[in-house]
């Protein structure tokens, strides 16, 4: 039987030790899962752990294998995997998207923020997992602006389609208004326009082909997104939708992860409210098995551990543990 599980990547990744450990502190890194591995790779390695000053961006490459139970208490070894050899291809970045859209076994990378001056904003990078080897390609029609930073990427694996909404370019800081599509067959963008937008949310495909973006910032200095808003976009016939969620509403926040489960239920973590800190209801369920979406708190297990943000999530079907590291 296969046991879900979810497992939150977030900043400090030096508490345990191994062969390997990742030693930086990361933010705004990207995380994909493929053959029950997370990959990881880029964020933002800060000079101190409350703000971006003088902070660096990465383009560190590594896995933690998640096919085998593992313990995560004091002293336990986390099984991670050292692939820095191989991402010398890779620009520093940050904020990226990430995902298992690309074809025959192909992860797939637009950066984000990144440190490169000669770096156009089409080119993707590929990660062959059979050969362990990355590739970069020019895309066509793309984005106009690289306004991908800080949104959550999402993934359709059975059409090869990744989807970027909304987003942030940091200078000048303007939001993106569009619908940014991907083929990873074809490397061609189809971007639509809309007038609304986010940043630091996250998306999440349901079954049925529609995506729910929960949370965020609004542009403008307008707030949060209170978390019963939902925003939907049907990937079967490009449109939008709204819905407002019932049940009892999570404090509004952003830098949040979600993770969809086999039943229907989306499990968020995490999350900054607009007082700057983390969100005191940091584990709450919406359920999206009914006409009518729900939201409700869950029930720990284990410990509330030291996190919070940014983070990102993977949901794998090979254990069942909740592993985080501390925040700030």
């Amino acid at each position: 039987m296969l046991f879900l599980c979810l497992i939150v990547i977030c900043l400090y990744l030096n508490e345990f030790t191994l062969a390997f450990t990742p030693t930086n502190t990361v933010w705004g890194h990207s995380a994909v899962f493929a053959d029950s591995r997370i990959y990881i790779t880029g964020g933002i390695i800060p000079k101190n752990p409350i703000g971006f000053e003088g902070s660096t961006r990465s383009k560190e490459f590594y896995y933690l294998d998640v096919e085998k139970p593992f313990g995560v208490g004091t002293g336990d070894k986390l099984p991670w995997v050292d692939l820095n050899s191989e991402a010398q291809i890779l620009p520093e970045h940050a904020w990226s998207a990430f995902s298992n859209c690309g074809q025959d076994d192909t992860l797939i990378l637009f950066p984000g923020e990144y440190n490169d001056p000669n770096l156009e904003d089409p080119t993707v990078y590929t990660y062959k997992l059979s050969l362990r080897q990355w590739n970069s390609f020019t895309t066509a029609n793309p984005p106009s602006l690289n306004y991908h930073s800080q949104t959550q990427t999402v993934c359709d694996v059975r059409t090869g389609t990744m989807y970027i909404f909304g987003g942030i370019r940091p200078k000048p800081d303007t939001t993106n208004k569009f619908m940014n599509i991907l083929d990873t067959s074809t490397l061609v963008w189809q971007n639509i326009s809309i007038d609304f937008a986010r940043f630091d949310h996250t998306g999440t495909l349901l079954p049925n082909g529609n995506i729910i973006y929960i949370g965020g910032s609004l542009p403008d200095g307008k707030g949060f997104a209170e978390m019963s808003e939902l925003l939907l976009y049907n990937t079967n016939n490009n449109t939008w939708t709204s819905m407002n969620a019932i049940g009892n509403p999570p404090t509004p926040r952003a830098y949040h992860s979600a993770v969809l489960t086999q039943d229907g239920r989306i499990i968020v973590y995490g999350g900054l409210t607009k007082e700057g800190g983390p969100a005191k209801d940091d584990l709450v369920i919406l359920d999206t098995s009914q006409a009518d979406y729900t939201w409700s708190k869950a029930k720990r297990r284990l410990s509330r551990p030291d996190m919070l943000v940014p983070s990102s999530q993977d949901l794998s079907q090979s254990q069942d543990v909740l592993s985080s590291q501390e925040a700030n």
